[in-house]
């Protein structure tokens, strides 16, 4: 199985905000990463920002977990496609019919930041498989092991 690498899970957010330009918006996150990469989020959810709850998925967090970015872009993609659609989501065992995903989408806003640690990511997927952390060398004393934050743990 091939997972997406950085730019594949930023192309797919920025497309999907592309196809779906009513109900969802494209956030582009107001820092680079500390390799200086731009990070974008998904708002989903009819309307504006304003009075309403909001519910944030993150994934890619922890650098090797590749899947947790993909489970992000495609929960995304199909919420998206059955509002359009009007049809239900099934996830396992929970289903949510037309009626319910209508009533996430227009009373709910929901951020998707699918690649939290784009850094730590492409480094796990290009250079060592089992890295965990992001990339940042503040506290590293100039040794390249020591480099970085597990994301996970020490928030």
């Amino acid at each position: 199985m091939t997972y997406l690498n950085i730019d594949e899970v930023e192309s797919a957010l920025i497309n999907l905000s592309n196809v779906y330009p009513s109900i969802c918006e494209l956030i582009t996150l107001p820092h680079l990463s500390i390799e200086g990469r731009t990070c974008h989020a998904l708002r989903i959810g009819k309307g504006t920002v304003t009075n309403r709850d909001g519910i944030l998925f993150t994934g890619g967090v922890h650098a090797r977990e590749w899947g947790s970015s993909e489970i992000c872009v495609y929960f995304a993609a199909d919420i998206l496609e059955a509002y359009t659609n009007g049809t239900g989501l099934t996830y396992g065992g929970k289903s949510f019919n037309a009626n319910q995903v209508r009533s996430i989408i227009e009373g709910l806003n929901l951020f998707v930041f699918a690649d939290v640690n784009p850094d730590g990511r492409h480094h796990s997927q290009m250079t060592e498989a089992l890295w965990r952390r992001n990339r940042n060398p503040v506290e590293s004393g100039g040794n390249a092991s020591c480099i970085g934050v597990d994301l996970n743990r020490n928030h």
